[in-house]
């Protein structure tokens, strides 16, 4: 499968304004993606019905449209005259988030093109079932990809004015969202970063988890945390959490005035009973984390991840573990980051960790890039 990115830089369209974020409206809840393009090559595409149909090129606009708990894509594609040209569903496997905050979604071949004049077409099915014949897809993939399909026919493909109507009232709270101050999202994840790599410059800056659940004017709760990166014969020292099902590296918050340092050695030892090499600690990179308080009204949570590669002693003492701690049954593993991206992905966090397990998966598979190299 093949995985895609929101900003459709594939196409050559990384240099367009681009927009991502989270957005409620009456009939939608999930994440936007939205790409202004300000300059190009127009190109078409001929529907039976529609005929000679623009899909992109200067002034367009393209929403794209992922629905929390659904399996699909929808992107509308605005001609100019903000009216809708054509739509495309893509089916989707996953949607994941790269290095530097853009979404990706990983597609499972079959997509329904529709317009408003009443062209409905199944593309790529001949995809979807090679794809299932040779194993890149396993029977449950195959069939939910099929149901997903038939859904989206079902939802979009039997009243186009009702679906267009949807898309505007999306459209127009993005519209509204930038008039009040929503950035270009990709300046304003790479600006933060950099913002903060100003404090510890030393430190890399890896990526930006951003849940975009807030409004941007809401105050910041900041807790900073670091991480620890202990190898042990290719294998990672991991937190696992029994009772969610996820992998997490060692770590913790940092108590005040705490040197890194400090907190790496006590966090680890409390998560797991190892006991840190001091002189063997070395700065790895950050991850910046976002999302909306779990426990402070209008308030967004703010977590800086500093993360360490380090050794440990042959001896192992007890965990120390807080209450939440023990009661997700946390547990001391060494496993591959394969091993642990795997099963990350297919844990059953809260809602609130999502951003934190989404966060451990993005190092994880870092780490493993990282490991074909050497």
């Amino acid at each position: 499968m093949k995985r895609k990115r929101l900003d459709r830089d594939a196409w050559g369209f990384q240099y367009f304004p681009y927009y991502q974020m989270r957005v409620e409206t009456e009939h939608f809840k999930g994440m936007v993606a939205l790409i202004c393009m300000t300059s190009g090559e127009t190109r078409y595409w001929e529907c039976p019905k529609a005929g000679k149909v623009q899909v992109c090129g200067e002034g367009m606009r393209w929403l794209q449209m992922i629905p929390d708990g659904r399996e699909h894509m929808v992107t509308a594609k605005y001609l100019p005259d903000g009216r809708v040209s054509v739509w495309y569903a893509d089916m989707l496997d996953a949607v994941e988030y790269d290095r530097d905050g853009i979404a990706v979604y990983v597609d499972k071949y079959l997509d329904v093109i529709f317009t408003p004049q009443g062209d409905v077409l199944v593309d790529d099915r001949d995809e979807l079932d090679a794809a299932y014949a040779s194993g890149e897809l396993s029977k449950e993939q195959y069939e939910r990809a099929l149901a997903e399909g038939e859904a989206v026919l079902r939802e979009y493909c039997t009243d186009f004015e009702q679906t267009e109507r949807y898309s505007n009232e999306v459209l127009e709270e993005v519209k509204r969202r930038i008039a009040e101050g929503a950035r270009d999202y990709k300046k304003v994840v790479r600006e933060t970063l950099d913002e903060k790599r100003k404090e510890r410059p030393s430190m890399r800056p890896l990526f930006c988890v951003d849940m975009l659940d807030y409004e941007e004017d809401w105050p910041h709760s900041a807790r900073p945390s670091v991480r620890g990166i202990i190898w042990k014969e290719g294998k990672l020292a991991m937190v696992h959490s029994l009772k969610y099902g996820y992998y997490k590296f060692p770590g913790g918050g940092i108590e005040g005035d705490e040197a890194h340092e400090a907190t790496l050695i006590r966090e680890v030892k409390e998560e797991t009973g190892l006991n840190v090499k001091p002189e063997s600690i070395k700065e790895y990179g950050f991850v910046l984390r976002l999302q909306k308080s779990d426990h402070l009204e209008n308030t967004i949570f703010e977590q800086e991840n500093f993360y360490y590669t380090c050794e440990v002693f042959e001896e192992t003492g007890e965990q120390k573990l807080d209450d939440y701690e023990a009661e997700e049954g946390f547990t001391l593993e060494f496993v591959t980051p394969e091993e642990a991206i795997r099963t990350n992905q297919n844990c059953r966090c809260t809602e609130w960790d999502k951003a934190m397990v989404e966060r451990e998966t993005r190092v994880l598979k870092g780490l493993r890039e990282e490991l074909k190299w050497q």
